[in-house]
């Protein structure tokens, strides 16, 4: 869905990995716009830690927490655990972008 909204993206496994991609597009000078995150990660970090070192390293990323387990948290729920918006899973087109309009700014993409 990304790609047909024209967005340059990574994809990442694990929490680890994310924050190792994230700081070096920080230090490349081109950090990501946002970065979409699940709460639960197979055999590594989740998304909450991930999101906390996130934060550390850049405390105006743009944190997207996307779970199937998200659906019934309040958005106050999803800024303490640190996030800045909430996409449950399953998620189509139109909610993705009008997700990413929120965070990112309106008219930058359309569906």
């Amino acid at each position: 869905m990304l790609k047909y909204l024209d967005f340059d993206f990574v994809a990442s496994t694990t929490g680890e990995r994310t924050v190792e991609l994230y700081s070096l597009a920080l230090i490349g000078g081109e950090p990501f716009d946002a970065v979409i995150l699940d709460l639960e990660v197979l055999n590594g970090m989740g998304g909450v830690e991930t999101a906390r070192r996130l934060r550390e390293l850049d405390p105006g990323a743009k944190l997207v927490l996307s779970s199937a387990r998200s659906e019934d948290m309040t958005f106050a729920q999803v800024q303490a655990c640190g996030f800045d918006a909430n996409l449950p899973k399953p998620f189509g087109f139109v909610e993705l972008t009008r997700t990413l309009q929120k965070l990112l700014g309106n008219g930058v993409f359309c569906v």
